[in-house]
């Protein structure tokens, strides 16, 4: 991947189990260890090349450990029957030679933040959204547990105000059938006066009539 350097390191040791296929394929029988290291070298270059161009910036600069581990496995599948054995590779720094590589991942790094941020100012506005949205819930519960009290209250007060409009109905009622009956007992008592009276005079009216039928007859 153009614009950035990468290094790495190795660490290997002749496979104790296979010392001799070391000696062979590295040509240690020479003595000449510094092409032994060559070629690994160069053999770990080329794999951190190949591991590099096919990974992603981020990937390269974050996850250090997993490309390490690539590296390490293809290795190990490169030099397996070599009679190596490789203890390590570190990749020990990476580097952005590009100005313009840079830019764009500043850039990129920038519009990521601005995504975090307005992430968060949504988080944010959600919560206090949501947090009003509950207090309302609650507000609106109160009131109508308050508007419940009062018209219970109201209904109460009503309809005790409707039982004592029926006593006093009912009071009311019982006094008037009570002057009723006391009236009509004036006037039945005042008509058997009369009726008293009536016949009184009936008496004496008739006590004259025959005291002068009585005289009428002696003087014929």
């Amino acid at each position: 991947m153009q614009g950035i350097q990468v290094s790495s390191m190795i660490e290997w040791t002749v496979d104790r189990e296979a010392p001799l296929k070391a000696f062979k394929n590295l040509d240690l029988a020479s003595g000449n260890y510094n092409a032994a290291n060559e070629t690994l070298r160069a053999m770990t270059s080329a794999i951190v090349r190949n591991q590099v161009a096919n990974s992603t910036i981020d990937h390269v600069i974050k996850n250090r450990q997993m490309l390490r581990e690539e590296i390490l496995k293809e290795m190990n599948e490169v030099v397996s029957g070599w009679g190596v054995h490789l203890a390590t590779v570190e990749v020990c720094d990476v580097k952005i030679l590009s100005s313009g590589l840079f830019k764009d991942m500043q850039s990129k790094f920038r519009e990521e933040n601005v995504k975090k941020a307005t992430l968060e100012k949504l988080v944010v506005s959600n919560s206090l959204y949501f947090e009003k949205l509950q207090k309302d819930v609650e507000t609106a519960k109160r009131n109508a547990n308050t508007e419940k009290i009062r018209q219970e209250a109201q209904h109460t007060e009503e309809l005790k105000q409707a039982r004592q409009n029926i006593e006093q109905f009912r009071q009311q009622c019982a006094i008037a059938l009570r002057d009723l009956d006391r009236v009509n007992s004036e006037k039945l008592y005042k008509r058997e006066n009369e009726i008293k009276v009536l016949l009184k005079e009936l008496e004496y009216s008739l006590t004259a009539t025959k005291a002068d039928t009585d005289k009428q007859i002696r003087l014929e």
